[in-house]
């Protein structure tokens, strides 16, 4: 379950090396990797950030939050979403891979879980980025996965 690459933030990352690595599809998790899990409006750094990927990639929101909390960012950045991804199953990866017609290497998963994010990619076998989450204050369940994650044994990778 290690990630394919590891950056402090969605705003660290080299995304054009990963155009040129022929990545062309961006799945992002929302909570803790675009927004705090508590927070209800994108912050403008993000939000820049999201508009002008979209201009070389095709972004996706794939979450494990509900439809009306995934659906609001999604509005605001005019992207797909997946709620209720059921992250690590494989379903809305499959899903995803069908409707766009696109190919493993074609995508990467980027989000801030190990056991959701990441093993999602892995089970599908496609890239992935773990960021370190936005916020330290999460909801019950999150905070004892997170006791789980071995983030210091996961070197931070170049592209």
């Amino acid at each position: 379950m290690k990630p394919t690459w590891y950056y402090e933030s969605i705003d660290k990352i080299p995304y054009q090396k990963l155009k040129q690595k022929g990545i062309h599809y961006l799945l992002f998790d929302l909570d803790n990797t675009i927004l705090s899990p508590h927070s209800k409006t994108i912050e403008k750094t993000q939000l820049s950030l999201l508009e002008q990927l979209k201009k070389e990639f095709t972004i996706i929101i794939v979450s494990n939050s509900t439809k009306k909390r995934v659906f609001k960012i999604a509005e605001i950045l005019d992207i797909p979403y997946y709620p209720f991804s059921f992250k690590p199953r494989k379903k809305v990866f499959q899903k995803i891979k069908k409707e766009y017609q696109c190919t493993n290497k074609e995508m990467i998963m980027i989000g801030d879980q190990i056991y959701t994010d990441i093993l999602g990619a892995t089970r599908v076998h496609i890239h992935s980025i773990l960021v370190d989450p936005i916020s330290k204050k999460e909801n019950f369940i999150t905070k004892n996965i997170r006791f789980l994650e071995k983030r210091n044994n996961i070197e931070r990778d170049v592209l």
